[in-house]
């Protein structure tokens, strides 16, 4: 989850950040990475956490 958090945590606090995929996702991505990302999001990337 590093690369999640250490997005957030650097672009997240000064604006108004979205974590995502960028464009779109190959056709090929594994579910679990993409799960996975959508994880790390959602339990990371909470405004609360990172306004409190």
């Amino acid at each position: 989850m590093s690369r999640v958090t250490q997005c957030i945590d650097t672009a997240a606090r000064y604006s108004r950040y979205v974590l995502s995929t960028s464009c779109e996702l190959p056709p090929r991505a594994k579910p679990e990475i993409v799960q996975w990302f959508m994880d790390a999001a959602h339990d990371y990337g909470r405004y609360e956490r990172l306004m409190g």
